[in-house]
C-alpha cells in the first residue's frame, strides 16, 4: 500500500507544486491522471525519495519515503524520457541494467523478457526497436528488481493506438502483489488500465476514487445535440466541447456544462468527469494561505 496525507511542496519562486495532496493506493493499478504542471512528476519524485516535502507524509508498505536506501530497492521507475545505448541488443541491454540494479540471477531477465512480451527481440538491437518495442523494454528494465512499487510516467505518449493497446493490456497484467501508478494525462489509458484513480490540478488533488465515481461526477452535466456550424462557438463559450463532427451546415457536438434548451443528455464518462472537475476548479479563486 502507498500512503500520501497532507503532502506539499513549494518550488522557488513561489510556485506550488503541491497542495495538501492526500489519498491511498492499494495493491493493483492506481492511475495518477491531470495535465502538465498538475504535480504528478513532483509526486512521483517524492515517491521515488528523490524530492523532499515541505510538510506531509508518504509511504511505501510501510516504509517512509524520507528511507531513501529502502524505497529504492522496492522502486520500479519507467520515466516518460529514457535512454538505452542503441548498439546493444535487448538482452545486452537488460544484463547491463542488471549490473546497476544489482541483481544477479539470470533467470530473473528471462522473467522479465517473458513478461513485456520481448522474447522474439532479445537480439534486436535496442536502437532499432518501434516506440511500443521501446516502451516494453523500458518496463523490463523497470522489472527487474522485482519492485513492490512500479511507476510509470506517461507510458503511451507519442504511439500509435495498437501500440497503445498492447501496452495498457501488458500494464494490466503485471500488478501481483504490487503498487503500479500509472501516471498520464490521457483519460482512456486510466479507464481501461486502472481501477482506482486521483486526479490533480494545479497541485491540488480534485478528486480520489473510483473509475465510475469520478464519472457519476458528470450526470447531469453530459449532453449532445445537432446544432448549426454558426452557432459552435456560442456554445463553447459556456460549455466544454468534448467532440465535434461536422455534417454539411450542422454539427454533431458532445458537451459538458449546465442544461440548455435544444441540449439532450447522454451517459457520463470518466472524461466528462475530468473536465467539469477541471472547469470548475479554474472557476474558483484560489485563495493562499
Amino acid at each position: 500500500m502507498v500512503i500520501v496525507e497532507g503532502l506539499c511542496k513549494t518550488y522557488r519562486g513561489g510556485v506550488r507544486a503541491l497542495d495538501n495532496v492526500s489519498f491511498r493506493c492499494n495493491v493493483g493499478t492506481f492511475g495518477l491522471l491531470g495535465h502538465n504542471g498538475a504535480g504528478k512528476t513532483t509526486l512521483m519524485r517524492i515517491l521515488g525519495s528523490l524530492v523532499q516535502a515541505d510538510a506531509g507524509r508518504a509511504s511505501v508498505f510501510g516504509v517512509p519515503v524520507e528511507r531513501a536506501e529502502e524505497i529504492r530497492a522496492m522502486l520500479g521507475y519507467l520515466p516518460q524520457r529514457f535512454g538505452f545505448y542503441p548498439q546493444l541488443t535487448v538482452r545486452e541491454t537488460l544484463e547491463f541494467f542488471a549490473v546497476l540494479k544489482k541483481v544477479a540471477s539470470r533467470a530473473r531477465i528471462d522473467e522479465v523478457i517473458e513478461v513485456a512480451g520481448l522474447g522474439d527481440l532479445v537480439g534486436r538491437r535496442a536502437g532499432s526497436l518501434s516506440g511500443g518495442m521501446r516502451q516494453r523494454l523500458g518496463i523490463a528494465v523497470a522489472l527487474l528488481n522485482d519492485p513492490r512499487l512500479l511507476i510509470v510516467d506517461e507510458p503511451t505518449a507519442g504511439l500509435d493506438p495498437v501500440a497503445r493497446a498492447d501496452f495498457r493490456q501488458m500494464l494490466s497484467a503485471l500488478p501481483g502483489k504490487r503498487v503500479v501508478i500509472l501516471s498520464t494525462h490521457i483519460v482512456e489509458d486510466v479507464t481501461l488500465a486502472a481501477s482506482r484513480l486521483a486526479v490533480l490540478h494545479r497541485g491540488r488533488l480534485l478528486f480520489a476514487g473510483t473509475t465510475s465515481e469520478l464519472a457519476s461526477a458528470a450526470e447531469g452535466h453530459a449532453w449532445e445535440a445537432r446544432v448549426p456550424t454558426t452557432e459552435i462557438e456560442r456554445l463553447r463559450a459556456t460549455h466544454a466541447i468534448t467532440s465535434a463532427v461536422r455534417d454539411g451546415d450542422t454539427v454533431f457536438v458532445r458537451c459538458v456544462g449546465e442544461p440548455l434548451p435544444g441540449l439532450s443528455p447522454r451517459p457520463a464518462t470518466t472524461e466528462d468527469g475530468l473536465i467539469l472537475l477541471t472547469r470548475a476548479a479554474e472557476s474558483a479563486p484560489r485563495v493562499d494561505p
